[in-house]
């Protein structure tokens, strides 16, 4: 991505993210702690919430892959969240999971569909070994 269309994306991004006022914060955090109660409330209050991103263009599904919430991973793809959305370097959700260790989160990214072999920007692939935890998560 380049530097003008990062900048317009975080400016998007801040923008949105102040429109929904808290909430937005309060998302992540329910995301990040692994509270499914509170991000199922958050949500059906405003659905809108389902396509918050972090400055860094982290989206709730990458967060989620990350903290290593299956509940909250299998809650947020039953509400069609993206799974080959894309961050601010290319990463989509499944190299959180994979890096992080979360197998059960990465075999059921697989299982529906994510693409564990796309490099991201930096030409990382989700099957080369790309952290400690990787050789754990590699899918049969």
């Amino acid at each position: 991505m380049s530097l003008k269309k990062w900048i317009f994306s975080t400016m998007v991004v801040l923008l949105a993210g102040a429109s929904s006022g808290a909430q937005g914060e309060d998302i992540f955090e329910a995301v990040r702690s692994g509270n499914l109660d509170a991000v199922k409330a958050l949500v059906a209050k405003n659905p809108a919430l389902l396509k918050s991103k972090t400055p860094e263009g982290d989206n709730l599904l990458h967060l989620a892959c990350g903290a290593g919430g299956r509940p909250i991973v299998e809650f947020l793809v039953a509400q069609g969240a993206d799974l080959h959305a894309e961050n601010g370097v290319g990463q989509a959700p499944l190299l959180y999971a994979a890096y992080q260790g979360h197998s059960e989160i990465l075999s059921l990214l697989i299982a529906k569909g994510a693409d564990f072999r796309k490099p991201d920007q930096r030409g990382r692939t989700r099957f080369r070994p790309s952290g400690p935890n990787w050789s754990r998560c590699i899918p049969d």
